[in-house]
């Protein structure tokens, strides 16, 4: 077989199993539209998201501010909007 014939049905059947695990995960109406958790003109890098037996979810990432890598971290109680990031690591250290 081809690199080409393998690269295409590569292809394929990562669109089917990517159409197939969105499907099965429909969206309930805790689903909220997507928010920027960072200030303007800030890049987060490497997000982690958890979310608790009750909903709560957390964020946490990386942003770099100009001198060092800043953990920050925004929670969202259910049924609630996110809160104003909190910086994690102490002043002056990554």
């Amino acid at each position: 077989m081809s690199n080409r014939w393998k690269l295409c049905v590569a292809a394929v059947l990562a669109l089917a199993l990517g159409a197939a695990s969105a499907s099965a995960a429909p969206q309930g109406p805790w689903v909220q539209p997507a928010k920027d958790l960072t200030a303007s003109g800030q890049d987060a890098v490497d997000a982690q998201v958890a979310t608790g037996a009750d909903g709560t979810t957390t964020v946490v990432w990386l942003r770099f501010n100009g001198n060092n890598n800043i953990t920050q971290a925004a929670t969202r109680p259910p049924g609630g909007s996110f809160g104003a990031p909190v910086d994690l690591s102490a002043a002056g250290e990554d």
